[in-house]
């Protein structure tokens, strides 16, 4: 899979993900609102917003205010974990010719998602975040079966 940048500016960027010669979804990001727009499939809109004592915490909020997931970011080491509906996910990205990002489960070392991101993505976030939101569905277990 990989996510591709449609169109960028400096209020809004537009991505989409893609799995071979599928389109999977696509959502826009407000950056200053921090609002996330799901444009293909089931429309929805998420939130994100910084918590904790450092701000180092990052929260997935749905259109309703409930937390979906959160994600602690080790900056330096481009690592960190994330959380959704109790499961706990280690992630990883590395830079090569492309960045990819790994998302382990903490008792697994093999990943059962990994991803391709845009190489000028600075802030990858959103995108981590909107990706394991997706593979954890209850419609897409059998996806995580496979992958």
């Amino acid at each position: 899979m990989k996510w591709v940048q449609i169109s960028s500016n400096s209020r809004q960027q537009v991505y989409e993900l893609w799995d071979n010669e599928e389109k999977i979804l696509a959502f826009s990001y407000e950056v200053e609102k921090g609002t996330i727009r799901i444009l293909s499939g089931e429309p929805r809109i998420f939130f994100l917003r910084k918590q904790g004592f450092l701000k180092n915490r990052t929260v997935l909020l749905n259109e309703y205010g409930i937390k979906m997931a959160t994600l602690f970011e080790e900056t330096e080491t481009h690592s960190g974990q994330i959380e959704v509906d109790q499961k706990k996910f280690k992630f990883s990205i590395h830079k090569g010719l492309l960045k990819e990002v790994f998302v382990y489960a903490t008792d697994t070392e093999k990943p059962f998602i990994t991803c391709d991101l845009p190489s000028t993505l600075n802030n990858y976030i959103a995108q981590l975040l909107v990706l394991c939101w997706y593979k954890l569905q209850p419609q897409k277990k059998q996806l995580l079966q496979s992958a």
